[in-house]
This record gives C-alpha cells, sequence and structure tokens, in this order.
C-alpha cells in the first residue's frame, strides 16, 4: 500500500491569518489540528507549506509545537499567487473526505 503524502496549507488553513509580526499569537484551527494529528498517526506524511518567508521558519516551527501538530516536513517560501490550480486540492472544509 502506498504512503500517502498530504500537503496542508498553514495560514488560514491550519491557524487564522494574522500580520507576519503577530503570526505567533495566530490562533489554531483545533479541528484540522485534529485531523492533521490523526493522519500523522496513521502514518500519512504531512507536509506543511507555506507562503510565510524562510525567516519565519523557527517562529513558525515553534508555534507548530506549541499547538501540537505533528508533521513531517515544513517547507517555506510558497510562491505568491491568486489562484492555485490543482487536480489534487482539497478545501479544509472538506478535510473529511481524506479520513474517509
Amino acid at each position: 500500500m502506498k504512503t500517502k503524502k498530504i500537503v496542508f496549507d498553514i495560514d488560514g488553513t491550519i491557524c487564522t491569518e494574522s500580520f507576519a509580526q503577530e503570526r505567533i499569537f495566530a490562533h489554531p484551527k483545533q479541528n484540522i489540528i485534529d485531523v492533521i494529528n490523526k493522519l500523522y498517526s496513521e502514518g500519512c506524511v504531512i507536509i506543511l507549506y507555506t507562503a510565510r518567508g524562510w525567516d519565519q521558519f523557527k517562529i513558525t516551527e515553534y508555534w507548530l509545537q506549541q499547538n501540537g501538530v505533528k508533521y513531517n516536513l515544513l517547507m517555506c517560501g510558497k510562491p505568491i499567487y491568486d489562484y492555485w490550480v490543482d487536480d489534487r486540492s482539497l478545501h479544509p472544509d472538506d478535510i473529511k473526505k481524506i479520513i474517509d
């Protein structure tokens, strides 16, 4: 059986959106974090991918640790875009589809 690799955005998906200097105070979206942790525990590879610059890697890593988010890889510097077109895209509200 192939291991599932699942990529989650950070800002607006697993936490609230905030200005760069206030990201350490972002509020977690616990329902999404619970799903991430469940998938991680089931053996899925969890990749967190964010538009935050690499200069915010440590503060992002700290926030994830403080909020108990389990993951395998944290990547910063997602391209800035107006729309992201992807055949595998899933809206956070549809997260139950991953579990089922």
